[in-house]
C-alpha cells in the first residue's frame, strides 16, 4: 500500500489528446483550454482492480451510515457560510481563479469515465473542473453577446467566461449577498460589462428582472442540484426567455447506469441528498412536442467521489 492509499497504479494525464477524445472536441480547443494549466496538477492515478472494488465497498458502507441521518445539505446557511470564506479570502487575496474556489474542490479521490482515480496534485479536481469549462465554452457558446448565469455561487464560471469571451455582457444571479458581493468584486477586478441580481431558483423570486436576449446564453453550473423536484419554476422562467441557448452542467440522476455497482451507489447519494430529478425526462418530453429542441446531452463521466455533477444538455426553444 502507497501513500496514496492505492495498490499498483496506472498513472494518466490529462493531455490536449485526451481531452480532445474524451469530450469531443477539436484538439485546437483541448490545446487553449489546457494553455496555462501547470501539467503536474492533471496527472492521475488508476488503482488496480482490488482497489477500485475497496473504494466501492467503503463509499458503500458510509453511505449506509449517512442514509441512518437526515441530509443537512439543503441547509442555506451552509451555502452562505461556504461564499462568506470566499468573500474573506477574495478580500485578503484579491479576485483570481484560486480565490474563488468553492470549498467542495477538496478530495484526491474522484469519478472518472466509469472508475475511481486518484488526483496526484491537491488542485487535480478543481483544475480539471475549470479545463471542462474552458472546453465547454469554448466548443459551444462562442460568439454570444451576453451570457446569464442563474446561480452564480463564487462567480467563477463567469470570471473563465469574461476572459475567454472579454467583449460580451455577463449577468450573475444568486440568492446570496455574498455570492452577490463576489460578483462586484470581479466585476472590478476585470473591467467587465458584469452585473449581479438577487435570484431564488427555488421561487424564481427576482426573475422579472431577467430578460435575456435572442443572441443571449442562459446557463447552469451545479446550480440545480438543490431545487430537486422544484424545477417546474425554473423550467416556465427559461421557456419564456427568447435565448440562443440554455446550457446546463448538472447532476443527471437519469443519466446513471442501472445496473452498475459503481453508479447504483451514486444515484442512492444522489437520492439521499434529494437533488435534481425528473428535470431532464421533462425536457425530452417537451422536445417530442416540438416545443424545445435538445441540441447536446451526454454524461462528462466527471465527479467527486460519491456522484457526477456533469450532465451536459443544451437546448434552445423550437
Amino acid at each position: 500500500m502507497t501513500g496514496s492509499g492505492v495498490n499498483s497504479v496506472n498513472t494518466k494525464e490529462i493531455s490536449p489528446e485526451y481531452l480532445s477524445e474524451w469530450l469531443e472536441v477539436p484538439l485546437a480547443i483541448a490545446s487553449k483550454s489546457l494553455e496555462d494549466t501547470p501539467r503536474a496538477s492533471m496527472n492521475f492515478i488508476i488503482p488496480d482492480s482490488s482497489d477500485q472494488l475497496r473504494i466501492l465497498k467503503e463509499c458503500h458502507r458510509k453511505l449506509e451510515f449517512m442514509m441512518t441521518k437526515p441530509s443537512s445539505d439543503l441547509k442555506r446557511k451552509n451555502w452562505e457560510s461556504q461564499w462568506q470564506r470566499v468573500s474573506e479570502r477574495v478580500a485578503a487575496e484579491g479576485v483570481s481563479e484560486e480565490s474563488l474556489r468553492p470549498a467542495y474542490f477538496n478530495r484526491k479521490m474522484l469519478r472518472l469515465r466509469g472508475t475511481y482515480v486518484h488526483g496526484l496534485d491537491a488542485s487535480f479536481a478543481y483544475s480539471l473542473h475549470l479545463t471542462i469549462l474552458r472546453v465547454l465554452f469554448l466548443h459551444h457558446l462562442q460568439g454570444a453577446t451576453s451570457y446569464t448565469e442563474l446561480g452564480s455561487g463564487t462567480g467563477i464560471n463567469l470570471l473563465i467566461l469574461s476572459k475567454l469571451f472579454p467583449g460580451a455582457a455577463f449577468l450573475a444571479t444568486d440568492w446570496s449577498k455574498n455570492s452577490l458581493q463576489l460578483i462586484d468584486a470581479i466585476g472590478a477586478a476585470r473591467d467587465v460589462n458584469l452585473e449581479g441580481r438577487s435570484l431564488d431558483l427555488r421561487t424564481m423570486e427576482g426573475g422579472e428582472t431577467v430578460q435575456v436576449p435572442p443572441d443571449g446564453v442562459i446557463l447552469t453550473i451545479h446550480a440545480l442540484e438543490q431545487i430537486g423536484v422544484r424545477y417546474e419554476s425554473v423550467l416556465s422562467f427559461l421557456l419564456a426567455q427568447p435565448a440562443r441557448v440554455v446550457f446546463h452542467l448538472e447532476p443527471l440522476v437519469e443519466l446513471y447506469d442501472a445496473t452498475a455497482n459503481f453508479d447504483i451507489l451514486a444515484s442512492a447519494y444522489h437520492r439521499h441528498l434529494g437533488y435534481l430529478e425528473g428535470y431532464l425526462p421533462t425536457l425530452q418530453k417537451l422536445e417530442k412536442k416540438g416545443i424545445i429542441e435538445i441540441m447536446e446531452c451526454k454524461r462528462l463521466g466527471f465527479g467527486d467521489v460519491w456522484h457526477e455533477a456533469y450532465g451536459l444538455v443544451i437546448w434552445r426553444r423550437s
